[in-house]
């Protein structure tokens, strides 16, 4: 008979295994509680991302909307200083030819 547990030994190892538990089941909550957080975080992180995405496509579309919008008031400019320099140099040839 010597070789049984005593009842204070079986209540002890009852004890420890309901502590262990325990401390199992605080851990699993707090495990969760903190995946619960970053899935949180992680959602509000996206909308963050596809916000500053819709951002980035609409400053590209301003962009090229400004370059096309740009591009008719240079070509005038490039026309303008090309009749420029066609009136100059017929003026400088109609010099040329007077004397």
């Amino acid at each position: 008979m010597s070789n049984l547990p005593s009842y204070e030994d079986l209540e002890n190892a009852v004890l420890n295994a309901v502590t262990a538990i325990h401390c199992l089941t605080v851990e699993r909550h707090n495990l969760r509680s903190c995946a619960d957080a970053q899935e949180t975080q992680l959602a509000s992180l996206r909308d963050a991302n596809e916000h500053l995405r819709r951002q980035l496509v609409l400053i590209g579309y301003s962009y090229m909307n400004y370059a096309s919008c740009s591009t008719s008031p240079l070509h005038d400019v490039a026309g303008g200083m090309q009749a420029a320099e066609c009136d100059h140099s017929t003026e400088a040839t109609g010099k040329s030819a007077v004397r």
